[in-house]
């Protein structure tokens, strides 16, 4: 039986989505069906992505270039939080910037 969680959780079609790091890369950079049905849902939304401090500094280029994507090509509002001081060189540079 298939039920209205199983097909919400597959399709992301609500207005309030919550999901991990993990499952938003996969979602931008794999190739499987259910992620191309899922990654539509981006456009025009607004992504908050918790603890920013957390994503590893080898995937920061990778990261940046997918966030402006989706705010410049999607239209999508990004929003990063985190509770902790970034310190030192770790942190987050954008070339283009977000749209506000």
């Amino acid at each position: 039986q298939y039920t209205d969680y199983d097909y919400y959780s597959s399709s992301w079609n609500k207005p309030v989505i919550l999901t991990t790091a993990v499952r938003l890369f996969d979602i931008m950079l794999k190739d499987r069906t259910t992620d191309v049905r899922r990654f539509h849902q981006l456009a025009d939304s607004v992504l908050i992505i918790d603890e920013a401090q957390k994503i590893p500094v080898q995937t920061i280029s990778m990261f940046n270039e997918m966030m402006n994507f989706l705010a410049y090509n999607c239209n999508t509002t990004v929003v990063l939080c985190t509770a902790t001081a970034i310190i030192g060189n770790y942190h987050l540079s954008y070339k283009v910037g977000f749209r506000i």
